[in-house]
């Protein structure tokens, strides 16, 4: 089914059970490729709760945009708007989560959900977003490039005493503005 009506809007608290839904499902759709085993599974119920997406909902340092089409959420962004890129020059406002269905990819509505997020920060005058993306996840990287995102750095995430090696990624408001400011 194509997507291209989907309405991409503000989250509402609302939103919290459908957004646990889909995070869990993004998250171990792209990260549990050998299976489940215990840190995954309290990774997951940890970071993805409807209690977790209500508090996130309601904080000011957050907003949190949603694709929906015929009343269901195909993704979502976030934003932490006060955490400071690790690497200097890579601004103070995080994309902490880009996720679209698998089903629902390569319609458009990551871009637009990441336009969103641009405008907001453009909007608020905010120097550009940057983000994290796993070194593994290589259509994401594909991705982000195409958005116009440098990058800066690499990161480690850690989960259950393994490093998972990360690329720092930036972009300035504007599409293909992916010099530093």
């Amino acid at each position: 089914m194509p997507f291209s009506t989907a309405q991409i809007r503000p989250a509402t608290r609302q939103d919290s059970p459908c957004l646990a839904a889909l995070g869990q499902q993004v998250w171990l759709d792209t990260y549990a490729q050998d299976g489940i085993r215990p840190a995954l599974a309290t990774y997951v119920h940890q970071h993805f709760s409807p209690a977790r997406f209500d508090l996130q909902v309601s904080s000011a340092q957050q907003r949190l945009w949603v694709a929906e089409a015929h009343g269901h959420l195909l993704g979502y962004l976030q934003l932490d708007l006060a955490a400071p890129c690790p690497v200097a020059g890579g601004g103070t406002v995080e994309i902490s989560t880009l996720y679209v269905l698998r089903h629902a990819q390569g319609q458009g509505l990551g871009r637009r959900l990441l336009d969103a997020a641009s405008q907001h920060a453009h909007g608020s005058s905010r120097a550009g977003l940057w983000l994290s993306v796993n070194a593994t996840n290589l259509a994401a990287q594909a991705f982000y490039a195409r958005q116009g995102f440098i990058q800066l750095g690499e990161i480690d995430f850690e989960l259950d005493g393994v490093r998972h090696p990360n690329q720092l990624l930036y972009r300035g408001t504007q599409a293909g503005q992916g010099d530093r400011p």
